[in-house]
């Protein structure tokens, strides 16, 4: 305990009990427990007028005549600090590194090249949050950011005015996150080509097949023009119905586009069927042997 320790008196409260000389007296500290049951004040100091010292574990004293005074003196820790409120806004970027999600044009909006993707505020208040004036305070990075379970991960990129405030005040205290995702949209492109097989109006069968960049078994990409070119796939009985046009050149784009390519059953010129005839010549001697 403190015995040369300075107090600031904010109360005083006085209890008198009669006793007789000689006897012993154990005196009991009141720390001014809370609704919960927790103690508000510190036992800092207990004082014996008496001849005796007091017994400082069990605050017993041996009475003598006349008056006997038993002094406790306790402190509080008193928080002076003033609550501040500090806002940190997470902005996250997405940037399509072949240009075909144009950037953002909103010049408001365009603090990092690509599209802002999203973006969210953490408020922080008090002291339990580090929130009081004067107080230094950084805010963390959040780099996942998007669908739950499906999150992107996410680059710091910059803060402002920067990732730590040296003194807060009272109020206005903002810190601006920008987070930046860079990605190629070509790797999310998808064609869906239907080759479709017909006689006439009817269909005779339909084979589907996709293709992804950068793979060219089912087409070929043009990543200067940005098109794609599909394959077709005639066979001996059916022709390409299609005009190159509809399946070569097609500009491409983030996401999935449907071609369909038709073909067409081979027929002669009178209508009918295509049938394949096999002659075989024989002689004489050859048919009697066969007979």
């Amino acid at each position: 305990m403190n015995l040369t320790k300075a107090y600031t008196l904010a109360d005083a409260q006085t209890k008198k009990e009669s006793s007789y000389a000689t006897l012993s007296y154990t005196a009991k500290p009141d720390l001014r427990a809370d609704a919960e049951g927790k103690a508000t004040f510190v036992l800092d100091n207990v004082k014996y007028s008496g001849p005796t010292e007091i017994n400082k574990d069990t605050y017993t004293v041996k009475l003598i005549e006349g008056e006997n005074t038993i002094e406790f003196y306790y402190t509080q820790k008193v928080d002076t600090r003033v609550a501040a409120t500090v806002t940190v806004l997470h902005n996250y970027y997405k940037h399509d590194i072949s240009g075909i999600v144009p950037d953002d044009s909103d010049s408001v909006k365009k603090v990092l090249p690509g599209v802002l993707a999203g973006t969210y505020a953490e408020v922080f208040a008090g002291t339990k949050e580090n929130a009081w004036v004067g107080n230094k305070f950084t805010a963390q990075q959040k780099l996942k950011f998007g669908i739950k379970d499906a999150e992107l991960t996410y680059k710091f990129v910059n803060a402002e005015p920067g990732i730590t405030i040296p003194e807060l005040k009272a109020e206005g205290n903002v810190i601006v996150i920008n987070y930046l995702y860079e990605y190629d949209a070509r790797d999310n492109m998808k064609f869906i080509i239907k080759h479709v097989y017909k006689e006439g109006a009817t269909v005779d069968k339909e084979e589907t097949v996709i293709a992804q960049r950068p793979n060219t078994e089912n087409g070929t990409w043009n990543d200067d023009a940005r098109t794609f070119t599909a394959k077709p796939r005639p066979t001996s009985r059916y022709y390409l119905a299609t005009a190159e046009s509809e399946y070569s050149n097609v500009p491409y784009s983030e996401g999935v586009k449907e071609i369909v390519i038709v073909y067409q059953y081979h027929r002669s010129p009178s209508g009918q069927m295509i049938t394949q005839v096999t002659i075989l010549e024989t002689t004489p001697e050859q048919l009697q042997t066969l007979t």
